[in-house]
This record gives C-alpha cells, sequence and structure tokens, in this order.
C-alpha cells in the first residue's frame, strides 16, 4: 500500500480517497490487467491461475449471501445491483432457508 501510494505521488497522480488500484495515469485500470496482475499471484501462490475477479467477486458474495449475519440488502448495495430483485436472482439458489422462512411467512399471512 505504502509503494502504491509512494509510485502516484512520483507519478504527480492525485488519489484522494486512497484507491488500492488507481494506476499511474490515475485511472481505474482495465479489467484485464487486474485479472493478469490476479493470475500472477495464483502463480506465485503455487495456485493454478485460472481464477478471474470476477470469480473472486462471485465466492465473496456467496459466502456473504450464506451468513445469516449479513443482510441481503447490503450484499446487493455491496455488489452495486440495482435492486435486490437482482441478487436474489443469481443468489437465491445459496438461500434455501430463508427461501423456508420466507414461504412460512407467506402462508401465515394467507391464513390470517
Amino acid at each position: 500500500m505504502r509503494y502504491h501510494r509512494q509510485a502516484l505521488f512520483r507519478n504527480g497522480v492525485s488519489n484522494p480517497d486512497h484507491f488500492l488500484l488507481w494506476n499511474k495515469e490515475g485511472r481505474l485500470p482495465r479489467s484485464s490487467s487486474i485479472n493478469t496482475a490476479y493470475h500472477q499471484v495464483q502463480k506465485k501462490l503455487g495456485v493454478e491461475p485460472k481464477f478471474s475477479m470476477h470469480t473472486l467477486r462471485h465466492m465473496l458474495a456467496s459466502l456473504m449471501v450464506g451468513s445469516k449475519d449479513i443482510s441481503l440488502s447490503y450484499v446487493s448495495k455491496y455488489l452495486g445491483h440495482a435492486s435486490v430483485l437482482m441478487t436474489q436472482k443469481y443468489y437465491i439458489g445459496l438461500l434455501p432457508e430463508q427461501v423456508e422462512v420466507e414461504a412460512g411467512k407467506v402462508a401465515k399471512v394467507i391464513a390470517e
């Protein structure tokens, strides 16, 4: 992180928001550059470089959705989805317990 700040400073790039991935031109890097760097890290760690940053994002989202302590609304905002419905569309299969709980609530409302 310190090296990153120093490199940006040397190149005259302002980074007031402290973006971790700011490049030397003062822009966010292209996704292909990020994936290339991520593949290099995987190789250094002895892992086959077949995973992308999108795979990492999906894994993190899956872990958050599977946690009972993190709301789906938060996960949706974290991922930048336009609505919780989009998040549900992609991750509903990870929520079988929550689906059962909500179905029970619906049945209770209908019965009243």
